[in-house]
């Protein structure tokens, strides 16, 4: 698990995300200021994932794990779901790129009970 660096205060950003394995895909952040929310596009290789809502959880990309060979955490304070413009900027919220064996272990969690 890798911290996601660099997210700023801004409504709409794009950042270029290393994997585990060098190689990168690329993460577009939209604040919704109508609705207090975070949204992400995620773009790896030829495949691109668009508008998954941003909210406190071990693995954003779960439903998408045939198209990704990675997940995308978001840990949060207090376990409240990020819903201001500098909660990232301030960490209130981080997001962190999962390895293959980081998805996998959630999984076997998840099976496990």
């Amino acid at each position: 698990m890798k911290k996601i660096g660099g997210i700023g205060n801004e409504d709409l950003q794009s950042i270029k995300v290393t994997k585990f394995d060098g190689t990168q895909y690329e993460l577009i952040l939209n604040f919704r200021f109508a609705t207090n929310c975070w949204y992400m596009t995620v773009i790896d290789r030829a495949v691109v994932i668009k508008n998954i809502k941003v909210v406190t959880c071990p693995n954003l990309l779960r439903q998408f794990d045939s198209y990704f060979d990675f997940g995308i955490a978001c840990l949060t304070e207090n376990l409240v779901d990020p819903r201001f413009i500098d909660d990232f900027l301030f960490e209130r919220s981080v997001l962190y790129t999962l390895t293959p064996e980081d998805v996998l272990s959630y999984e076997e969690s998840l099976a496990n009970g």
